[in-house]
């Protein structure tokens, strides 16, 4: 009942994606057995009608959803594990998500984050966002969480992913500030020559057999530009996300989990994935003690990483830019787990801690062969040979 209000919020809110329903099961603490002193008055139902009766009750408070009466089998309740109360999201016969047991965990703000998520994962490019339900007044202010800074790299002329980026940032209540990425379309030989960049001798990918390309260049260099801007700025840890970057449901939530597992078994820690794609999961070792933390092995993706300031500075002494190779080769380059022996050697000692949670916490909002996918550093013109050192 307490939280009745904001219930109604989220039907109001999400009204047009989801059918609400609350199924009215034993009541928890009855008059006449197991009561609290500020409880409403409603006895142990003896009988089918009792039940309808203190459901009816309920209803005269208004909620604005159907109600329906568990049987006296309790087989409702009984297999979903109501009692005392309890939220579920059930999207297509399968159960999306299960809160945990009421009272204290009955969390409509996580109900309300699930269908969040559902919204923005099915935002497609030319979608107008401003069409979307306005924010709960329950939310609480943006905030950078356990980072002194949240950088969302960005491409200017990328302004569907900017608009998406925005409302998603807003709705997990992130302060971020936009890193204007280099862009490839706008680099060419002669201004890597005055950046000073040379590619690494020899460097070709490694399962398309190609240069770099210029898209990954800019990739590079603007990753590289954050952590400059970090030192500089003496931050101790920042986050570091992609403008595609999609947030698992109840994300601070599972953050805070995993972050206290890795501070508390990791404290040295130097980068930190929170999205990556595993090129050798079965070679992912949990860190012992832990639940939410794992030793990650050969892993791709610059998605979504925080990295501390001593992180930053292992690797920027290794002067990238005269060696430089895509960012996500370059951290498991870092960190030991890169395939290529004779490119780790170029970077000794390769002593960058890393570690990742698990489950990890985001993902690309689009995937390799999707309509809407759009990868600007694969897609874009490959340099020529004679920029290697």
């Amino acid at each position: 009942m307490v939280k009745l209000e904001h219930f109604n919020e989220v039907i109001a809110r999400f009204s047009d994606i989801a059918d609400f329903l609350i199924i009215y099961i034993e009541e928890a603490h009855p008059s006449d057995g197991w009561k609290f002193g500020n409880n409403i008055e409603i006895n142990y139902h003896r009988n089918l009608q009792e039940r309808i009766t203190a459901a009816k009750r309920l209803q005269s408070f208004g909620p604005k959803c159907s109600i329906v009466v568990d049987n006296m089998r309790d087989e409702a309740n009984l297999q979903y594990g109501g009692l005392y109360e309890r939220l579920y999201i059930v999207l297509n016969d399968v159960i999306a998500f299960a809160g945990e047991r009421g009272p204290v965990g009955y969390r409509v703000e996580e109900v309300e984050q699930c269908l969040v998520v559902f919204v923005l994962t099915r935002t497609v490019v030319g979608t107008n966002l401003t069409d979307f339900p306005p924010e709960s007044k329950h939310a609480f202010e943006p905030d950078t969480m356990m980072f002194d800074k949240i950088y969302i790299v960005h491409l200017k002329r990328r302004t569907e992913r900017r608009q998406r980026m925005e409302k998603a940032a807003d709705e997990m209540k992130l302060d971020f500030t936009y890193f204007h990425a280099v862009d490839g379309r706008n680099l060419n030989t002669e201004k890597l020559d005055k950046l000073g960049v040379q590619i690494l001798q020899g460097y070709s990918d490694i399962y398309q057999n190609r240069n770099m390309t210029y898209g990954e260049i800019g990739c590079a260099l603007t990753h590289y530009y954050i952590l400059e801007d970090m030192v500089v700025k003496n931050y101790q840890r920042v986050l570091i996300l992609e403008d595609d970057a999609q947030f698992v449901p109840m994300f601070r939530k599972q953050l805070s989990r995993s972050f206290a597992d890795i501070e508390e078994f990791v404290p040295d820690w130097d980068l930190l994935f929170l999205g990556r794609k595993p090129m050798n999961a079965t070679a992912d070792k949990y860190v012992d003690g832990t639940q939410f933390a794992m030793w990650p092995d050969f892993s791709y993706w610059a998605l979504a990483y925080a990295i501390t300031r001593k992180g930053a500075k292992k690797i920027l002494k290794q002067k990238p830019l005269q060696k430089l190779v895509p960012t996500d080769e370059l951290i498991p380059i870092m960190y030991n787990r890169h395939p290529m022996e004779e490119w780790k050697k170029l970077f000794y000692p390769n002593d960058l801690k890393a570690v990742a949670t698990n489950p990890l916490l985001i993902y690309p909002s689009w995937w390799f062969g999707e309509t809407k996918y759009i990868s600007d550093t694969e897609d874009s013109r490959k340099i020529a040979s004679t920029l290697e050192t």
